[in-house]
């Protein structure tokens, strides 16, 4: 159940929506990668992704409210967590 009263009576959405998010490391890895998200109507958000070049080991993904990068982080806002989840280390589940 959502905690935040937003989703209580957000109007039902009815259509699907589509969001893509490519990834380029410069100057700190060599990484990228890219992310499809796909919400049917009603449904939960599904994501699909693809990574090159991460160093081994366990990683996180967080996703933020924007996606403008053109002053560091300053401008990409709160954590996406529509349900409240506890956030902990990256080698935690999220509950």
């Amino acid at each position: 159940m959502p905690v935040d009263n937003y989703w209580a009576t957000a109007p039902t959405a009815t259509e699907t929506i589509y969001a893509q998010c490519y990834f380029d490391y410069i100057g700190y890895s060599n990484s990228k990668g890219s992310l499809e998200l796909k919400q049917r109507a009603g449904d939960l958000t599904e994501i699909k992704g693809e990574f090159t070049q991460l160093g081994p080991g366990l990683h996180g993904l967080k996703i933020h409210e924007f996606g403008d990068l053109e002053h560091g982080f300053s401008a990409v806002g709160k954590v996406f967590n529509p349900f409240g989840s506890v956030r902990g280390d990256s080698h935690l589940d999220i509950n």
